[in-house]
């Protein structure tokens, strides 16, 4: 049996955002999924959870994610800076996704 205990970090950066994703897991029988995402962010919760939830079998997982805007021209709202936490989000998802948990 594999240990279901852990932590990892992992933190990413595009063209004016700076991405930064903590994971915790501990034992548990059942999967069970906590995230804590910023504001600018809940519209994508069910993608996230999605994201983790194909990565785990069972545990209790808490991902913290943080955004900062490191450029002064970056809106948090506009479309290019959706495109710019994309980007960074599919460079996170190599860097910190197991197969299976």
């Amino acid at each position: 049996m594999h240990s279901m205990t852990g932590y990892g970090r992992a933190q990413a950066s595009a063209e004016g955002v700076a991405v930064v994703v903590e994971i915790q897991a501990v034992n548990k029988r059942q999967a069970e999924v906590i995230l804590n995402l910023p504001d600018s962010l809940t519209a994508w919760e069910s993608e996230i959870r999605s994201i983790v939830d194909r990565a785990i079998s069972r545990g209790r997982i808490t991902v913290n994610l943080n955004l900062e805007f490191t450029s002064p021209e970056v809106e948090p709202i506009s479309p290019r800076t959706v495109e710019r936490i994309w980007l960074a989000r599919r460079s996170l998802t190599s860097s910190w996704m197991a197969p299976s948990i």
